[in-house]
């Protein structure tokens, strides 16, 4: 599975998507958008939000918005620990449903050191500790949710936007000879060239 890891490849009709939706789906060299029967597991999804989450730190850099970038930290924090929530809350609920310790095993993949099981010790303790884990994390991601929300920065977080819409703007303000193809521009080239779009505008109401 071919994988878009950088803004330099990956391409501005994706960008945006995975960001709407946090679809990590759009990352995939390939994926059609048409067939939402396509699934991915959860091992999948958390190494795709690290991958564009790096993306996304480099489209910050890229639009030299600081303020932004550490909204996006913010966000990524919270979403990690989202999902770190679900999965070991289900594992724990679907062990104590069957008695299977596969399902813990689930917990332990996401190699976070604090909620490791350890195979050789008493188990129901160890759940039992997690449960109390679970509230504390549940209660932190509520307070950082609370806290970003009343942040005004957080304003500046990217709206859904009409690319296709701005794409023909720009291929007309930049007199460009080619039509700009959103599945297939990049973040970077698309960044340039809005920043192109605006440094003309600035140069005619200088004259």
């Amino acid at each position: 599975m071919k994988i878009y890891k950088s803004c330099n490849t990956l391409p501005i009709y994706n960008f945006f998507e995975v960001f709407k939706d946090y679809d990590y789906r759009y990352l995939i060299v390939g994926f059609d958008d048409e067939n939402d029967t396509f699934k991915i597991s959860k091992k999948r999804t958390g190494e795709l939000r690290e991958i564009f989450k790096d993306i996304y730190y480099k489209y910050a850099e890229l639009t030299e918005n600081h303020k932004l970038l550490a909204i996006f930290k913010k966000q990524f924090l919270i979403e990690s620990w989202e999902f770190v929530y679900k999965v070991v809350v289900n594992s724990m609920y679907f062990y104590v449903e069957t008695g299977d310790l596969e399902f813990l095993k689930s917990i332990n993949r996401l190699e976070e050191k604090q909620y490791l099981i350890n195979f050789d010790e008493p188990i129901d303790l160890q759940v039992e500790a997690l449960v109390g884990k679970m509230k504390g994390l549940k209660n932190k991601i509520k307070i950082f949710k609370i806290k970003l929300n009343k942040t005004p920065l957080n304003k500046e977080k990217p709206k859904e936007v009409d690319i296709e819409k701005i794409a023909i703007f720009l291929e007309r303000h930049l007199d460009l000879k080619t039509k700009i193809d959103t599945r297939t521009e990049n973040v970077t080239r698309w960044v340039h060239l809005t920043k192109m779009s605006r440094d003309k505008a600035k140069d005619y109401e200088r004259i």
